[in-house]
């Protein structure tokens, strides 16, 4: 079975967090998140019906002391991490035994630490407790992480149609695009043959595969994991593996983009959501 995609995860300024632009108010149903148990940050959301979400997630009034010694506190504004689930946290077992087999190459020694535990308060009072499961000797980002609910999903990513409609018409996460510098495509490629316990699909130079949903609909399309290397020699010169784009599946009938990219800025991060046809006739 694929892992799922369970969310991704947006860093952006603290204020802009409290006061959210239009390009995305005017897009996005904003679902109320709160503040994590480590007293550090605070989040929304955007929660999909396929049981994926945008996380939009500030440090607390941008405090220095807050970023120190935080997996994300050197990050800036954008795409800063992503993360994957599964029926069972002890799924990660399997997955360490199958990196451990393929030693991959420049990404020798990453593999998964055991899951620790995680939570937050949300605006009404409620505890949501959940387990993640990191990965280690590679930069955050690089490698999704797991999350799994302790208590029950719908506390930590409700499913009202008041919350998962949007005026743009996304369902779901379609594609994650994840850049690789050009000495790690081998190792990358290695690396989440593992982790999907599959080979990749090869199309147009890039790597592809199936991930599932957490909450599949019949005849919407499932999403894809994409790595490729950058377009231009500039992208990922500083040696790191990052999520550079996002595609969004859209209640449309069709194939391949449905509607006009979204572009703007989060803090100073330039951001692009694109759109997808999520069925085909």
């Amino acid at each position: 079975m694929a892992p799922k995609i369970d969310h991704i995860i947006v860093g952006l300024p603290y204020g802009q967090l409290q006061d959210l632009p239009r390009w995305l108010t005017d897009n996005f149903t904003i679902a109320p998140g709160g503040r994590h148990a480590d007293e550090k940050t605070e989040n929304k959301l955007i929660v999909f019906k396929d049981g994926s979400y945008i996380e939009l997630i500030a440090f607390i009034d941008d405090d220095p002391e807050k970023k120190k010694g935080h997996w994300w506190g050197e990050h800036g504004a954008g795409y800063i991490d992503w993360a994957f689930t599964s029926n069972s946290a002890d799924d990660i077992h399997a997955v360490n035994d199958r990196i451990d087999r393929v030693k991959p190459g420049l990404l020798h020694g990453v593999r998964y630490r055991p899951p620790q535990p995680g939570g937050r308060t949300k605006p009404d009072g409620n505890e949501i407790k959940w387990k993640v499961t990191f990965p280690e000797h590679v930069r955050r980002g690089e490698v999704p992480f797991w999350c799994h609910d302790v208590t029950p999903r719908e506390m930590r990513v409700p499913k009202d149609d008041s919350l998962t409609t949007h005026p743009c018409g996304a369902l779901g996460v379609g594609r994650v695009t994840l850049v690789v510098p050009d000495q790690k495509l081998d190792p990358f490629q290695e690396l989440f043959s593992a982790v999907f316990d599959s080979k990749a699909n090869l199309s147009f130079g890039q790597l592809q595969w199936d991930m599932d949903a957490v909450n599949p609909t019949k005849g919407v399309l499932s999403p894809e994991l994409v790595v490729q290397t950058p377009f231009d020699a500039g992208s990922g010169s500083d040696g790191y593996a990052t999520v550079s784009q996002v595609a969004l599946l859209t209640d449309t009938i069709g194939i391949g983009q449905s509607r006009d990219t979204l572009l703007g800025k989060l803090g100073d991060a330039d951001m692009q959501i694109d759109f997808v046809h999520g069925k085909q006739a």
